[in-house]
């Protein structure tokens, strides 16, 4: 049983995240109006290929990841977007699976093509332990909606195991809906 409640960790911490940010988007909205939430649906069907470096077990490994990102609050005046994402991946060389939750703060610009560059942490659970990670990445000049191209790079401690994990997404598709 102490097994299923690591793994609803990250599940709970990415809805608590998500139902808290939209509970009090509405309120923040009335007051400043540049501020407005997005569902992005990014690569459900098309997953990211991670590279997963692991310097004390001496291995390397492909990984790969099916982000659900949900956009859930833009300060247009500083171009920043607050996302919460939920992330299974799956661990391809042992058939390991995991499950990451966590933020996302991205400075996009205003609304001509330009990289966005963005910091993300949160939680995992997984076949392979508990743990945390922290990233920051750019994604590719595209307008806002269209395909990017991203590079990211994270530190994942899971079990007192250090990864390093590198991402280098060419294909990135978000499809926007603004929640009004």
């Amino acid at each position: 049983m102490t097994q299923v409640r690591k793994r609803l960790r990250c599940v709970v911490i990415f809805a608590a995240a998500t139902m808290t940010l939209a509970v009090a988007r509405p309120a923040a909205a009335g007051t400043m109006s540049d501020l407005r939430s997005t569902i992005v649906l990014s690569e459900l069907l098309v997953p990211d290929l991670r590279v997963e470096i692991v310097p004390a077990l001496d291995r390397t490994a492909l990984v790969l990841s099916f982000p659900l990102v949900v956009s859930v609050a833009r300060v247009d005046r500083l171009s920043l977007t607050l996302d919460t994402f939920g992330e299974p991946q799956l661990q391809a060389r042992d058939n390991v699976w995991r499950l990451l939750g966590g933020m996302r703060i991205s400075y996009e610009g205003d609304d001509e093509p330009r990289p966005a560059l963005f910091a993300e942490g949160g939680a995992l659970t997984g076949q392979d332990g508990d743990g945390w990670f922290a990233g920051i990445g750019v994604a590719g000049a595209a307008a806002r909606g269209l395909a990017t191209s991203a590079l990211v790079y994270r530190v994942v401690v899971a079990d007192g195991v250090v990864r390093h994990d590198l991402s280098v997404d060419l294909v990135r598709l978000d499809l926007r809906a603004t929640i009004r």
